[in-house]
């Protein structure tokens, strides 16, 4: 079987499956011909309007949003931020599995900041939180002090949004879809290419997803694949099941240097690939910048990062032909608008980091409705692991595409009885 030349099937391919499925309905086009190489030259999205969040909050909500309590909440394995105003509204966030290694930055660093703040202020806090000079937070910075921000700033999001009476969405920006085209996203290295196209084959056809991602490599490796030869056989092995019709997408965790990286990445084009996801150790990003050089394949990234000078480097530099900032990592919605802000200026599309299909897919949701240069597809776990957390509505992709929450806040309703057994491992408020 011959498959699509790399010229066939690169960015522009990719962008362009999106495009069809109304990932980017209100955006200009993306030029026939495009590669990786003409990141420098072509920029569509610039015409496109940079997101102002909460631009119109005060005449939205007209009187103050006080914070006044914190929590950190444990469900056995499980965590979640519960923040409270002075008027009782309550906030929920879904937190992520970093946050029982990060407590002591939640309690004692991040969460004594919002205390007593106007919630309607939310779009400055991160920069007056960050450049506060007496606690000199800067001296802290990392994935763990923005994903403490960012955990409390979704349920400070949520809050906003009941007060408002309005989806969290619409806060952000104009809403510009109601429904966003996925690709189903495997976690596992631990799979023949048989087993591994055989399972994901199954949740193709239970959601029609038209794109998937398949792990390569073996996470920050050194060039060791999970065993040998498994990446090889696998992509050949994909293309050849799923056919020409399925974008498939990989991502590698990591795992190479630039020269192991670029000879993968040639393989990747010889059999149609649309992008390929962290090569290189994630602080390399001068190798990055090489392997995007040598390659047409888009080289996708970020989600490790929280630095902004890294991000405009990257970006400027050629180093990316995907911006992929996870939501929490880099410091909640507004802080990676910001982000995608920076990304609309470069012509570059942005799909966010979120391997998940529970209640913080949320987050993602709201997002992804109102940004200007997002990306065709946006990740969805494929596997069917759910919160034992209830949660209402059910998040299912149906048709390839998940459907745009409407309801007020981050539209997600939690059971009262359940939320009311929660362990309290941290309470902040003032004076705590």
């Amino acid at each position: 079987m011959s498959f699509p030349s790399s010229s066939e099937l690169s960015r522009r391919q990719w962008l362009k499956r999106g495009l069809a499925l109304g990932a980017g309905a209100a955006l200009p086009a993306w030029p026939a011909g495009a590669t990786a190489q003409d990141l420098s030259s072509h920029t569509p999205f610039r015409s496109a309007q940079a997101l102002r969040p909460l631009a119109d909050i005060y005449q939205r909500i007209t009187e103050p949003v006080i914070i006044a309590r914190v929590e950190i909440l444990r469900f056995g394995n499980e965590y979640m931020t519960r923040v409270t105003s002075s008027e009782g509204v309550v906030g929920y966030s879904m937190g992520n599995n970093r946050i029982p290694n990060l407590i002591s930055i939640f309690r004692d660093l991040v969460a004594p900041f919002f205390i007593g703040q106007d919630a309607r202020s939310l779009a400055d806090l991160w920069e007056r939180f960050y450049y506060n000079g007496k606690e000199r937070v800067y001296k802290y910075t990392s994935m763990p002090l923005w994903n403490c921000f960012g955990q409390i700033e979704v349920a400070v999001l949520d809050i906003l949004g009941q007060v408002a009476g309005q989806p969290v969405c619409e806060l952000l920006g104009p809403v510009l879809r109601s429904e966003i085209p996925v690709y189903l996203s495997s976690l596992r290295r631990n799979t023949t290419p048989e087993e591994e196209c055989a399972w994901l084959g199954k949740r193709v056809e239970e959601t029609q997803a038209k794109s998937i991602k398949i792990k390569i490599g073996g996470r920050m490796s050194k060039n060791a694949d999970a065993y040998p030869g498994r990446t090889d056989a696998l992509v050949p092995y994909a293309r050849k099941f799923f056919g020409d019709g399925m974008d498939i997408n990989v991502d590698a965790n990591g795992s190479y240097d630039a020269p192991t990286a670029i000879r993968v990445g040639r393989m990747l084009e010889d059999h149609g690939v649309g992008f390929f996801e962290e090569p290189c150790e994630w602080e390399d990003f001068v190798a990055h910048q090489q392997v995007a050089k040598a390659l047409k394949i888009s080289v996708a990234g970020g989600e490790q990062d929280h630095s902004l000078p890294k991000w405009e480097w990257m970006m400027a530099n050629g180093a990316l032909a995907l911006v992929q900032p996870d939501i929490m990592y880099n410091g909640g919605m507004l802080r990676t608008i910001h982000v995608a802000n920076m990304a609309l200026g470069y012509g570059l599309p942005v799909t966010t980091h979120n391997p998940r299909n529970n209640a913080e897919y949320a987050n993602l949701l709201h997002l992804a409705a109102v940004l200007p240069n997002l990306g065709p597809f946006q990740e969805f776990r494929a596997d069917d692991a759910k919160s034992k957390i209830p949660f209402t509505p059910d998040i299912e992709c149906r048709n390839g595409t998940v459907k745009i929450l409407t309801a007020p806040g981050m539209s997600i309703q939690y059971d009262p009885e359940f939320m009311a057994k929660a362990e309290v491992l941290a309470s902040i408020s003032e004076g705590w």
